[in-house]
């Protein structure tokens, strides 16, 4: 399916994240990655958004790094949460001795749960 677009080739051959990212920005529509960046940043969507949202970033995930986070998101935001956790690196909250769940799972839960008695609070 892509093998057969020119930025394929290239994207085998990238040497780390920032390369994969420049090599497959036309997969993504763009032609720079100024471009890409800044219309792929969740933060310049956010405003006015009525919807709860929760914002889960461990401070070692190497993609989303701790530089990132806009710490004062969920306090200017109504609906926003921010839950920061020390460890957890890329979307990987297993629990468990065998890591047969995941807190991240739970967490989302919960907070939706929360979210919609609010809502019903409030009627």
């Amino acid at each position: 399916l892509l093998g057969g677009h020119p930025a394929f080739e290239l994207a085998l051959q990238a040497s780390d994240m920032h390369d994969f990212v420049e090599k497959t920005l036309p997969f993504a529509g763009h032609d720079s990655l100024e471009s890409y960046l800044d219309e792929c940043n969740p933060i310049k969507h956010y405003h006015g958004s009525r919807v709860p949202c929760l914002i889960l970033n461990a401070l070692d995930d190497p993609l989303c790094v701790e530089a990132n986070i806009d710490m004062k998101i969920a306090r200017g935001t109504h609906n926003f949460a921010l839950a920061t956790t020390r460890r957890g690196s890329h979307v990987a909250y297993r629990e468990g001795l065998i890591g047969q769940s995941c807190f991240m799972h739970r967490l989302t839960l919960d907070f939706l749960e929360e979210a919609r008695l609010a809502q019903l609070r409030a009627q």
